[in-house]
């Protein structure tokens, strides 16, 4: 009925759509498999990335309020020096003026004297 060249590719098409089914089916929890062992090494390295990173932080963090205290204590020190300059100043012209006082009533004296003398 059928002709045997006809039955034989029947024969071997239907013979590798088994095939093949059959190789998905079995292979299909193999790949998953490898799949969900891919997909956890990278969450794990992702993690561990995510680790790394909140430790450079950490440590940046560290440094920079390190660096701070220092900071915040060296600007101190400078306010505190600011302070007795301005006063050293204030002092200083405060001198300045009694000498200058005292330069013009000396000038006052000596334009007596002379006025006198001649």
């Amino acid at each position: 009925m059928f002709n045997p060249a006809i039955l034989s590719i029947i024969t071997s098409i239907i013979g590798t759509v088994i095939g093949v089914v059959l190789g998905w089916f079995f292979t299909r929890k193999k790949q998953g498999k490898e799949v969900t062992l891919l997909d956890r090494q990278i969450d794990l390295a992702e993690m561990e990335t995510v680790e790394q990173t909140m430790e450079i932080w950490k440590q940046l963090s560290k440094d920079l309020r390190s660096e701070y205290t220092e900071l915040h204590k060296s600007f101190q020190e400078i306010k505190s020096e600011n302070k007795q300059l301005k006063t050293t100043l204030a002092d200083l012209k405060n001198e300045v003026r009694v000498f200058k006082e005292e330069n013009e009533k000396m000038k006052l004296y000596i334009d007596s004297i002379k006025a006198q003398t001649t």
